[in-house]
C-alpha cells in the first residue's frame, strides 16, 4: 500500500516506469486480462467525463489449470479444458473539481459469456468514487471507496463451479507537508470479500489495516520513506485444523523502509526492504515472521525503450483467496517497446518459486506444498485514434509441484478494441 499519494502530472517518464511496475506486478498471478480503458482523466484538466464501450474476445487453453488426466470430483469428467469468452464491456468516467476539492467518479459492467460453457456466463463489474482533497497547502489527502464483482480464478479456490467474489474497499489517506524535503502521512484502509459459492465461503474475508509513514524527498526520481504497517485480518467462518474447528483469525504487523535513486540520466534503483510478523489469534495453527524484500532497476536507454528488471522476497496470497499464502521468491524482466506514438509493445519474463507456509488452507488440506511458476507474454497496445483502442495479450504459463493436481500448463489470449465516445 502505498506511503503517500500525490497529485501530479503524468509525464512519459513517469507512464513508462507504471508500464515496468504493471509488467512485473502481473508476473504474481494471471486472470482474463482487463479491457483496456481510456487513459482517466487527468488532474489538471478541470471538469470532464467520458463514456466508452469495448468488446473482447479471450482464449484458455487450460480454464481450470490442471494437469494432464486429471478431473477434481466436483467437476464434470465431460468439461471441456479450453474455452472461448467473449466479454461486451460499457464504462464511464467523471471528473469534477470543487474548490480545491477534486471528485472522480468511474464504473463499468462487463458480460461476459463462455462459448461451451454457459453455466459460467456472469456479468462483472467494477467502480470507484474517489476525493482528493485539499485543506492547506501543506495537508492533503484522498478518500475512496472501491467495489468490483467477478468470476474467481479456479486455480486460486480450487473450487471448480460458478463462484463470484465480490470485493469492496474504503481508504483514507493524509498527507501533511512539514517542508520542501519532509512529509508524514497516515493510512487506514478495510477490505471485505466474500464469495457466491456456498462451497467457497470459508475464503470470506475482511482485513482493516493502518500505516503511517515518514519521508523524505531529495528530487523528482529521489526518494526515502519509513512506514509502519498493522493489520487485523478476519475470516467469515472457522475451518478444519487436525480435526479440530479453528478460528483462522490473525495479527499481521511490518516494518518498511523505501528507496527510490536515480543511478544515472537513464537509470532509476527503486525498491524497498523490511520486515514482517503474523501471529494467529490460535497459536496452534502457527505463525510467520520473516524478512520482505522488493528491487527493481528501470533503465531506459532511449525515448523509446525501457527495461525494468525486479527480484523479491515477500509474504503472498491469492487475491480470491487469502487464507492460500505462501512465501513468494522471484524475479522478472520486463521490456517496453513505444514503437510509435500509436504502438506501444510490452514483454514479460517471470520466475517465481511459491513455498505455502503451515497455515495456508492448501498446506491444511493437502499437506506440504512447493510450487514453481514460469512465464512469459507480450501485450501490443494500438491506439489509431485518440478516442479508439485496440489491444493483444499472450501468454504462455507453466506450474511445477511437488503435488501432482497442482501443476499445469496453459496458454492464454485475448484481443479488445475500446471506443471512447467523449
Amino acid at each position: 500500500m502505498p506511503s503517500a499519494i500525490r497529485i501530479v502530472k503524468i509525464t512519459t517518464t513517469t507512464a513508462r516506469v507504471l508500464i515496468g511496475v504493471v509488467a512485473s506486478l502481473l508476473t504474481l498471478q494471471w486472470a482474463v486480462a482487463a479491457i483496456t480503458p481510456p487513459p482517466p482523466p487527468g488532474p489538471d484538466g478541470g471538469d470532464s467525463y467520458e463514456l466508452y464501450v469495448a468488446d473482447q474476445i479471450n482464449y484458455d487453453s487450460n480454464l481450470y489449470r490442471l494437469p494432464p488426466g486429471y478431473v477434481p470430483s466436483t467437476l464434470d469428467a465431460n468439461a471441456s479444458r479450453s474455452v472461448v469468452i467473449d466479454a461486451a464491456t460499457v464504462g464511464g468516467a467523471y471528473q469534477q473539481t470543487i474548490g480545491r476539492q477534486t471528485i472522480e467518479l468511474n464504473a463499468h459492467v462487463d458480460e461476459n459469456r463462455y462459448f461451451s460453457h454457459n453455466y459460467l456466463d456472469n456479468t462483472s463489474l467494477g467502480g470507484r468514487a474517489q476525493l482528493d482533497w485539499l485543506a492547506t497547502s501543506a495537508l492533503t489527502g484522498q478518500l475512496r471507496a472501491d467495489y468490483s464483482r467477478g468470476l474467481a480464478p479456479f486455480a486460486e479456490t480450487l473450487y471448480y463451479g460458478r463462484d463470484l467474489i465480490s470485493t469492496a474497499d474504503y481508504f483514507g489517506l493524509a498527507n501533511y507537508q512539514l517542508g520542501p524535503h519532509w512529509s508524514v502521512s497516515g493510512i487506514v484502509n478495510e477490505s471485505d470479500f466474500t464469495h457466491s459459492a456456498v462451497a467457497a465461503q470459508y475464503g470470506n474475508f475482511k482485513a482493516r489495516n493502518a500505516e503511517g509513514s515518514v519521508e523524505y524527498v531529495a528530487g523528482v526520481d529521489e526518494s526515502f520513506n519509513f512506514s509502519y504497517s498493522y493489520l487485523d485480518g478476519s475470516y467469515g467462518q472457522e475451518t478444519l485444523f487436525n480435526g479440530v474447528l479453528t478460528n483462522r483469525d490473525y495479527h499481521e504487523s511490518s516494518e518498511r523502509f523505501e528507496v527510490k535513486y536515480p543511478i544515472t540520466e537513464k537509470t532509476l534503483i527503486y525498491g524497498y526492504g523490511g520486515y514482517l510478523e503474523r501471529t494467529f489469534v490460535e497459536a496452534a495453527i502457527g505463525r510467520y515472521q520473516g524478512d520482505i524484500w522488493r528491487v527493481s532497476i528501470d533503465w531506459r536507454p532511449t525515448d523509446k525503450t525501457d527495461l525494468v528488471g525486479s527480484a523479491w522476497h515477500e509474504l503472498h496470497s491469492y487475491s480470491s483467496n487469502e487464507a492460500d499464502y505462501f512465501v513468494s521468491k522471484g524475479g522478472s524482466i520486463s521490456p517496453v517497446w513505444t514503437a510509435s506514438e500509436k504502438v506501444t509493445v510490452s514483454l514479460v519474463f517471470s520466475l517465481e518459486d511459491e513455498d505455502y507456509i503451515a497455515a495456508s488452507s492448501s498446506i491444511l488440506l493437502t499437506g506440504p506444498r512447493s510450487d514453481k511458476v514460469t512465464g512469459q507474454q507480450i501485450n501490443v497496445l494500438y491506439t489509431p485514434r485518440g478516442n479508439l483502442f485496440l489491444n493483444l495479450f499472450l501468454r504462455h504459463e507453466q506450474r511445477s509441484s511437488n503435488l501432482e493436481e497442482f501443476t499445469y500448463k496453459d496458454e492464454l489470449a485475448n484481443a479488445s478494441v475500446t471506443y471512447k465516445f467523449f
